[in-house]
């Protein structure tokens, strides 16, 4: 699923039972049109036959600011059928105007949302640009964790009630030894749960140390 010539890395996601194909892509100026045209729509054909979902996104150094300099990125949007949806200059230049050379490319605007294009001081010229799927996420179900409640442990009746069992002899006539075992955890294990009931409850992930309220 990735091009032979672009320069490209192809994903599968699976959100809520529907498959998205994303492609992280990269465009040399080196690679012609032509070839850049003829690369892309026959990587689009071989995806959409596997997926209806897809998107496309990286620099592709095509500025969608100038109409005469992304007549091939246009051409590729209409044959593909597919929509850049990133708006205003991604990329800036000393001695330049800024361009709209990264792009988000998808057949599926409309599922979609919150497009952003943001310089983070990580780059030296190009803006950061993410989107979000309108879809939601299933939380993660909690494990239970099992523990036991010492609360109303009274040890002297706790340990009274140890001895009154006769642990160290309700297993001598019995021979064999799985079943003496039985025997001796069963009446153990009566008498723990008697005193220290076992409960369960949903498992408490501490936040990472990173992350706090106002970031989620």
């Amino acid at each position: 699923m990735e091009c032979e010539i672009i320069e490209s890395i192809a994903a599968e996601l699976v959100v809520n039972g529907k498959k998205w194909l994303i492609s992280g892509m990269y465009r040399p100026q080196t690679i012609s049109d032509n070839d850049f045209i003829n690369d892309f729509t026959k990587t689009h054909d071989k995806i959409s036959v596997k997926y209806d979902n897809m998107i496309f996104l990286g620099d592709l150094n095509y500025n969608l600011l100038s109409i005469d300099k992304c007549t091939p990125l246009s051409t590729v949007c209409d044959i593909c059928g597919i929509e850049n949806i990133v708006k205003g200059a991604t990329c800036f230049t000393k001695d330049a105007k800024p361009t709209l050379n990264d792009v988000i490319l998808t057949n599926k605007k409309n599922m979609l949302q919150n497009t952003t294009n943001f310089n983070c001081g990580l780059s030296d010229v190009h803006n950061i640009i993410a989107v979000q799927l309108k879809s939601d996420v299933p939380s993660i179900k909690k494990p239970l964790k099992k523990y036991r409640s010492y609360k109303q442990l009274d040890e002297e009746k706790f340990l009274h009630d140890l001895e009154q069992a006769n642990l160290t002899k309700i297993v001598d006539n019995v021979e064999n030894v799985n079943e003496a075992y039985d025997i001796f955890n069963t009446k153990l294990m009566s008498i723990v749960n008697n005193h220290i009931p076992e409960k369960t409850r949903k498992t408490v992930h501490k936040p990472a140390p990173y992350m706090n309220k106002q970031l989620k």
